[in-house]
């Protein structure tokens, strides 16, 4: 399945790695992307793996990051509406299309 970002989680996944090179180094920058790329891989694999969530959306969390990738099906592809921090602004994405 085609797994499409919303242009605002497109620069969320790269604020956040910006970040992280900023705080942590490039290293821990790359685990990030590497991280994002093994989630958006599972969600290929298999769309309806993350867990319900609201507003038609599902959300499949990073495994070593705290982030989630909050994502709806639609007719023809997947669309990741945002790239949340766990703990920050829950809810956030809620009116992206």
């Amino acid at each position: 399945m085609e797994v499409r970002l919303h242009p605002a989680a497109r620069q969320e996944l790269i604020d956040a790695a910006d970040w992280y090179a900023a705080q942590a180094g490039q290293r821990v920058a790359h685990d990030f992307v590497a991280d994002y790329d093994e989630a958006h891989s599972r969600l290929v694999e298999n769309p309806r793996i993350g867990a319900l969530g609201t507003t038609q959306t599902r959300m499949l969390m990073l495994r070593r990051f705290p982030f989630v990738l909050v994502y709806r099906l639609v007719a023809d592809h997947l669309l990741i509406v945002a790239v949340a921090h766990r703990r920050r602004r829950p809810g956030y994405w809620r009116k992206r299309e």
